[in-house]
């Protein structure tokens, strides 16, 4: 919302866009890239294990920086968990990812 208010919901948007373009390259064919709430994308990897996320989550750490839209810097959280046991939630599971992100800023 601060991007909207100061800088255009056009720039927002575009914002978003490039998120997912960065997010899909990124993943490539491992799995399915869905925004979670107004500026927040869940990652589903089905089949994947904690090193795979992991190394998608470091090309992600590469692939943001010193990218702009419109002049306005990309800034991300990103984080990751995985699921091996059925036992945790899948709300378990997107808790464990939100605060791991919350750890790691690009």
């Amino acid at each position: 919302r601060l991007i909207n208010d100061n800088y255009g919901r056009q720039t927002g948007d575009n914002l978003l866009i490039k998120v997912s373009e960065l997010l899909s390259r990124a993943i490539k064919d491992n799995g399915t890239v869905a925004r979670w709430g107004g500026d927040e994308f869940i990652v589903l990897l089905p089949n994947v294990d904690a090193a795979t996320a992991e190394a998608l989550t470091n090309i992600c750490k590469c692939e943001f920086p010193g990218v702009t839209v419109n002049g306005v810097p990309l800034r991300a959280h990103v984080g990751y968990a995985t699921r091996t046991d059925t036992a945790h939630s899948i709300q378990d599971v997107l808790r464990s990812a939100e605060h791991q992100s919350a750890q790691s800023r690009l």
